[in-house]
């Protein structure tokens, strides 16, 4: 019995390490600053709401083949493999800033995936999934829907949502012309060797379509409750009416959109106790303040390679205001580790679950290709920070 509790905590732990740190650093700053009354002002309630609400219903879509449906065609009206790359890798990258990075990537790799399977173009693979997983994390960092960390950066910043959307439009602007350039270079440069098959024609959406009648009045139903919960996130709904709403609407009609990744809340949760209780013991914040003003952009880059850049954000921003900075660092911190961003776990997931033995010559790819739009993007961001 006990061999299997172990067990069972090894596993959670190797599941969920960065809920399982997050609680931890939790837990010892409670040891320094016992529960009181001010820790009812720690926990952003108007964040997480928000963000549960988002998540339930990108899970709704996707359990619906909403996307995987416009993947499907607009891939129709490609024709190899180079269009192809271009038209999946460009599907994360816009649909990220709606959809979040980590929903885009669970939806569209296993897509790419068994796509390049049926044109015999396997070799591809590695190359393509790692400018989709850059891609996302890239073109999230445009909305403050886009990824967690935007959503509570945003709220901090108290800005408008123009206004977050200038910010980040030169990165992504960028960013934008980098996955061009890295497709041909990659992409079009290995399919020169190879045979390029014909799929001009191919329809191509897993899943339930909307085809079928069920499917299209639920989409239709998810795509109402995404104007909602976007209503919240500027200010024009209050976030509990538009959680309530969300919660209790999906809760009759499709229970498996509640289905949703809760440890990331509870990590939220768990960071934002720990933020609080530093923030009262004074020689750690002093000092943590001084490391951190002045290089928030620096930080932001470097602190996600370790602990990934929503618990970045989370951190980091206890100890400055800078946020516009800081938002720049953990936007182009989610490049580099497979950690530095969560959503670069799921890709790899992927590609270790269809090929084992391309795991290494995975990770090499996707560091070099890394670094081909991280060096750019830091000059830029560092040059605009200033502005």
């Amino acid at each position: 019995m006990y061999r299997k509790i172990i067990q069972s905590a090894i596993q959670f732990i190797r599941t969920e390490p960065v809920l399982v740190a997050s609680c931890v650093l939790a837990l010892v700053s409670m040891t320094q600053v016992p529960p009181d009354s001010g820790y009812a002002d720690y926990i952003n309630v108007r964040v997480i709401a928000i963000l549960a609400g988002l998540m339930i219903v990108m899970t709704g879509l996707r359990n619906h083949g909403f996307f995987t449906l416009c993947a499907g065609r607009l891939l129709s009206k490609t024709r190899g493999a180079v269009s192809s790359a271009f038209v999946l890798v460009f599907l994360c990258f816009f649909f990220s800033m709606l959809i979040t990075n980590d929903v885009a990537l669970i939806t569209f790799v296993p897509l790419t995936i068994e796509l390049l399977g049926i044109m015999n173009r396997r070799d591809l693979c590695v190359r393509v999934v790692a400018l989709q997983t850059i891609a996302s994390n890239l073109g999230s960092m445009l909305t403050p829907v886009g990824n967690p960390q935007n959503l509570y950066l945003y709220e901090l910043m108290g800005i408008s949502f123009r206004q977050f959307v200038g910010f980040m439009a030169v990165p992504a602007a960028l960013s934008a012309a980098l996955l061009i350039a890295a497709v041909l270079l990659s992409v079009a440069a290995c399919n020169g060797r190879h045979h390029m098959d014909d799929i001009e024609g191919l329809t191509f959406c897993g899943g339930r379509t909307a085809d079928d009648d069920k499917p299209a009045k639920i989409t239709a139903l998810y795509i109402a409750l995404f104007a909602v919960n976007v209503s919240a996130v500027l200010n024009l709904v209050p976030y509990y009416i538009a959680f309530a709403v969300t919660a209790v609407i999906c809760g009759i009609a499709d229970r498996k959109s509640l289905k949703i990744d809760y440890s990331l809340l509870a990590t939220f949760a768990a960071f934002f106790i720990f933020i609080g209780n530093v923030g009262r013991i004074d020689f750690v914040a002093d000092t943590l303040r001084q490391y951190v003003e002045g290089r928030e952009l620096e930080a932001g880059i470097v602190i996600s390679q370790f602990i990934s850049n929503v618990p970045a954000a989370i951190l980091l921003s206890g100890f400055t205001g800078n946020f516009r900075s800081l938002l720049y660092g953990v936007s182009a911190g989610g490049l580099g580790t497979l950690i530095a961003s969560m959503a670069n776990l799921i890709s790899y997931k992927y590609i270790v679950r269809d090929s084992p033995s391309e795991a290494g010559s995975y990770i090499r790819v996707f560091t070099l290709q890394c670094i081909f739009f991280l060096v750019p993007l830091y000059i830029v961001m560092k040059v605009i920070s200033g502005l």
